[in-house]
């Protein structure tokens, strides 16, 4: 089954879907017959719901500490050497040891036109994926932006969206 929704394409069984209008499960072989039963408009509408919530960000995701990471949580990095490649070029760069932004050398390759993300930089949740429905590898999109949530000293020099693993963030 194949929903569209703005640019995104989904494709999900009906064994998913079909739950949600008939309030029972429907095994794959009875897919087609449970089909057949619903008229167009409630197959839509069941459809339509779905993919909502799907990018509306209601999956809930916890992290190592056991505490929900939901849309508008803040959360601070807590892997070492991760990387920002998707960053404006004037974010590009590294924090030293006294929590001061420094600029990558504009001559540099790929591994200096990043953002080097330090241990405790902070940003809050946009959207949590549910990985019940779709396969994301990087399920929690978090934004930083310049002058908020810098509690322990890492001020993002420009703002940007990164999406992370449950394993390399957790909750503040």
């Amino acid at each position: 089954m194949t929903i569209r929704t703005g640019s995104c394409i989904l494709l999900l069984t009906l064994s998913q879907i079909l739950p949600s209008i008939t309030g029972f499960s429907v095994s794959r072989c009875h897919e087609k017959a449970a089909v057949s039963t619903l008229s167009r408009p409630a197959l839509a509408t069941a459809l339509n719901s779905k993919a909502q919530s799907i990018f509306a960000g209601e999956a809930t995701i916890e992290d190592k500490n056991g505490q929900e990471i939901a849309v508008g949580s803040i959360v601070r990095v807590r892997k070492e050497n991760l990387k920002a490649y998707q960053v404006p070029p004037k974010a590009r760069g590294s924090f030293n040891d006294k929590k001061e932004f420094v600029p990558a050398s504009e001559d540099g390759g790929r591994s200096t036109q990043c953002l080097e993300l330090p241990v405790g930089m902070r940003g809050v949740v946009t959207k949590v994926t549910d990985t019940e429905v779709l396969s994301a590898n990087f399920p929690i999109a978090v934004k930083f932006t310049p002058g908020e949530n810098a509690d322990e000293g890492y001020d993002p020099p420009a703002p940007f969206v990164m999406h992370f693993g449950d394993n390399e963030i957790e909750c503040v």
